[in-house]
């Protein structure tokens, strides 16, 4: 490797000015590379904040997620010269032990509420227990045979026999 800034001119070019490295003995190249997987990171993290399936797991993925990118743009921010020096790391990329182990484990964390997520989005396509959407109005309660048709347009009557087979499960 052929960079020279990293010898006289960086305070910390192995730890805190990684990105500036990086960028002198990869070019263009390099820095868009890292700014991209720093970006999917933060989208991923995004998809998993939307379609976890509860609030503490939608926090804690928005908390992981806020930590790695924030972290990355700080690191950024410093190496460009637009921040003052603040010491803090890019994240998978500088060398130290203490913030990588952290940036594992809240990758893990991550990747496991991801797999507690439900694949068709948390938030919005999943009704809530006991509440009503347009197409199960009405099924969630008691259940009605017989005849005539509801406000649902399924056929109702007395009150206590099992729906038919193709309204069971309402959802």
């Amino acid at each position: 490797m052929e960079g020279r800034q990293k010898l006289f001119y960086l305070p910390e070019p192995h730890t805190d000015f990684i990105f500036a490295v990086i960028t002198e003995e990869l070019g263009v190249i390099g820095a868009v590379v890292v700014l991209l997987l720093l970006a999917i990171y933060a989208w991923r993290g995004i998809r998993v904040v939307w379609n976890s399936p509860d609030s503490f797991g939608r926090m804690a993925a928005l908390g992981i997620t806020a930590m790695v990118a924030g972290q990355g743009l700080v690191n950024l921010g410093v190496v460009l010269g637009m921040v003052p020096t603040k010491g803090i790391p890019l994240p998978f990329v500088s060398y130290g032990g203490s913030s990588l182990i952290v940036m594992l484990l809240g990758t893990g964390v991550l990747l496991n509420i991801s797999q507690q997520a439900s694949p068709a989005g948390g938030i919005s396509s999943r009704p809530a227990k006991g509440s009503c959407s347009a197409a199960g109005a009405g099924r969630a309660g008691r259940v009605f045979r017989g005849g005539g048709v509801g406000r649902d347009g399924v056929k109702g009557g007395e009150e206590g026999e099992p729906a038919p087979s193709s309204t069971a499960g309402g959802f």
